[in-house]
């Protein structure tokens, strides 16, 4: 096979070293430029390769272009790609589906007139590793919530030349974090930092060099980059999980976070139980993870109490519910024995004391929660009224309009975004049309 390989390899000299580009007057037909070096990453196995080619005299047409491409590994018969000018500008393009293999494809674009002369040029596509799941992920904006302490790491690699991964999860002062690399690949030499949300500098390790002990509550952000930045691509894989150090064996829980008035799901909201488990609610739809310890069977109440569950988001009200935190899932009393989540339909009674329940005053509940905007939640214009004057706003915004009325000038900071994501958009629309008619 190693023999096989050097002949291939010496076939590929020898082909490079006959097709070198001619110019000048040797040059029939004329080819005067090809596509550049193209590089691939992840789920991408298509390139469009093109070259301008020009007849050496008006005698002479073009009859045909395309181009041979020789892949990483030996094969029988190179593939061709036929390239087409439907233009008639002189350049003519392909589109090539074929490259699956990792390596480089040494690519030789040949252009034939109508009395048989030939002429090549050289280029080159170059198939890297693929990209793991959670690209792009390269800055702290574009970070993937890790779950903490899920049973099943998140799987990363450094696809390409100084990649980098970043995470984050809602931890909590006093408490230790692990952020724990298993079974790196040979080239893969992690360093791990880890910020606090608008922080500059990483956080100092704690007595073991994975462990950190957090200064405050708030959303943090793990780094994970190569040590040798040149090496990337194959055997640079590995798996990463954060852990909750004081978790014993847990129990997994969920549910989603979503805007009471507008239904629209909320992400990054920051989410916490009474005992210190935390937990980040997903952008696009608002569901939540969390790993949580039991506090035991259902037929083991009142001995059990329950734990407050709290969520907090900028613009909205605090969120908190007693919960159960038992092994069949999360359970509270019935709803009108309960405190709420404190939306506009709901009108809450006083809940039982502790002392009061028993296995049989328990459901099952689902972990929605309705979070309440705050007065201003919606204020494009900032004028203390969230109103259709908002709306139309956003619409026209969303239009790229000119607005009567400007967007305030403070809107990231102001707590009138819907979402949190510092833009006007139809979250916005939808808030305030639906505020606007509960009011009415």
């Amino acid at each position: 096979m190693k023999l096989n390989k050097l002949i291939y390899l010496a076939m590929l000299t020898v082909l490079g070293t006959l097709f070198i580009p001619r110019t000048g007057a040797e040059a029939s037909p004329v080819i005067s430029s090809v596509s550049e070096t193209q590089t691939l990453y992840g789920k991408y196995t298509a390139a469009e390769l093109w070259a301008e080619v020009i007849p050496e005299n008006e005698d002479k047409e073009i009859s045909r272009v395309w181009a041979e491409i020789i892949p990483p590994l030996p094969v029988s018969e190179p593939p061709v790609a036929e390239l087409q000018d439907s233009d008639n500008d002189n350049i003519y393009t392909g589109i090539y589906e074929g490259f699956t293999e990792e390596g480089k494809y040494r690519i030789f674009i040949k252009a034939e007139d109508t009395e048989g002369d030939i002429s090549s040029s050289q280029t080159m596509v170059i198939r890297e590793p693929d990209a793991d799941d959670y690209e792009e992920d390269d800055i702290p904006e574009q970070a993937n919530i890790i779950v903490l302490n899920k049973k099943t790491p998140q799987e990363h690699n450094f696809h390409k030349q100084g990649d980098e991964d970043w995470l984050k999860f809602y931890g909590l002062k006093g408490e230790s974090y692990v952020v724990k690399v298993i079974d790196p690949e040979p080239d893969c030499d992690i360093v791990i930092e880890l910020y606090e949300a608008n922080s500059a500098a990483a956080l100092e390790n704690s007595a073991d060099d994975d462990e950190y002990l957090l200064l405050k509550d708030g959303i943090h952000y793990v780094k994970l980059s190569n040590d040798n930045p040149d090496k990337y691509g194959e055997f640079t894989g590995y798996k990463v999980e954060v852990i909750l150090k004081k978790m014993p064996e847990a129990v997994l829980f969920t549910g989603t976070v979503t805007n009471a008035f507008s239904r629209i799901p909320l992400g990054d909201v920051m989410l916490k139980t009474s005992q210190n488990y935390s937990a980040l609610s997903e952008g696009d739809d608002g569901s939540y993870t969390m790993y949580h310890s039991a506090l035991g069977e259902a037929d083991s109440y009142p001995d059990n109490a329950p734990v407050t569950m709290t969520a907090m988001f900028p613009g909205y009200e605090m969120f908190q519910r007693l919960v159960f935190m038992t092994t069949e899932g999360f359970k509270v009393l019935p709803e009108s024995e309960d405190t709420g989540s404190g939306t506009p339909e709901r009108t809450p009674s006083k809940s039982k004391k502790d002392t009061d329940v028993n296995a049989a005053d328990l459901v099952r509940w689902d972990g929605i929660i309705e979070m309440v905007p705050l007065l201003g939640l919606g204020d494009i214009n900032g004028d203390d009224n969230v109103d259709l004057k908002d709306a139309v706003i956003a619409l026209q915004v969303l239009v790229s309009a000119d607005t009567k009325e400007p967007v305030r000038s403070d809107y990231g900071e102001s707590g009138a975004d819907v979402n949190g994501d510092a833009r006007v958009g139809t979250e916005e629309v939808i808030h305030i049309l639906q505020y606007s008619a509960i009011l009415r």
